[in-house]
């Protein structure tokens, strides 16, 4: 008698696992879901890395390899959904100042733009898209400031007598053109001639 219902009670939870398993095949993706092995997105980072090599600089493979060391990487490419990338923004953002978030999740956008037509992987370009917009309208993500900033006088004094010193432990003195190539030469030269004057 007990065999036969631990019988029974095995053929319901296969019956119920069955029509479970059916329910997930005939949800709108359900078959692509269950053909594709998980892929992380790690896999996927570590495929951009090796693949399209010629077209990563070393920020953007740091970066990459960066984000390959936190939790986001370890979880399946069909998981990710535009907020677990802006709780991953929130994350970055301890310790890290709005425009390097951004930078962040400009280096992860790349792999979400070709995962799917170039690998086939589920992951969602439009998820990234929107992440982006509310990491933005947030406050997680900026653009860098400005930088206007023309070095005072005590800073090329000390630019100058640095460069002499060199000069007179022999090393060599850089030639003037250097200056011009900067793309500053009219303020340092505005101040060279400030400073002649007096």
């Amino acid at each position: 008698m007990a065999s036969a219902t631990r019988l029974l009670s095995i053929a319901r939870r296969r019956q119920s696992s069955g029509s479970q398993r059916k329910r997930e095949l005939s949800a709108p993706g359900g078959v692509e879901r269950a053909v594709t092995p998980t892929v992380t997105l790690g896999d996927a980072v570590d495929r951009y890395l090796s693949e399209i090599l010629a077209a990563v600089d070393k920020t953007k493979a740091q970066v990459l390899e960066t984000i390959k060391g936190v939790d986001l990487a370890s979880r399946p490419c069909a998981e990710i959904t535009s907020d677990t990338l802006v709780q991953f923004a929130q994350e970055l953002s301890d310790g890290r100042k709005p425009p390097t978030v951004g930078n962040y999740l400009s280096h992860l956008s790349a792999i979400f733009a070709i995962a799917r037509p170039a690998w086939g992987l589920p992951l969602d370009r439009q998820a990234m898209q929107d992440a982006t917009i509310v990491a933005r309208r947030i406050g997680l993500i900026a653009k860098s400031a400005k930088r206007d900033r023309r070095p005072s006088v005590e800073s090329m004094d000390k630019l100058m007598s640095h460069f002499a010193d060199r000069h007179l432990r022999g090393r060599s003195l850089p030639r003037p053109h250097h200056a011009a190539r900067t793309g500053r030469n009219m303020p340092v030269c505005r101040q060279l001639s400030e400073r002649a004057k007096f």
